[in-house]
């Protein structure tokens, strides 16, 4: 069985994080505000240091 996220046919493809709070899969982050992000398609709130997390960067570079 394959992981979740994984490309079953071989190929090279970008996988989505999931959400820190539910686990989905995110296939995009909505921003309201400067500090008021949610995850979509699941609507969990993440905090803007989650987002640093979701795009795997380190927030302390």
């Amino acid at each position: 069985m394959l992981p979740e996220n994984s490309p079953d046919d071989g190929s090279t493809r970008e996988t989505f994080p999931n959400c820190p709070a539910c686990g989905e899969t995110v296939l995009l982050v909505t921003t309201h505000g400067p500090g008021s992000h949610a995850c979509q398609p699941c609507g969990c709130p993440v905090s803007p240091g989650a987002m640093f997390e979701l795009r795997g960067q380190n927030t302390h570079e």
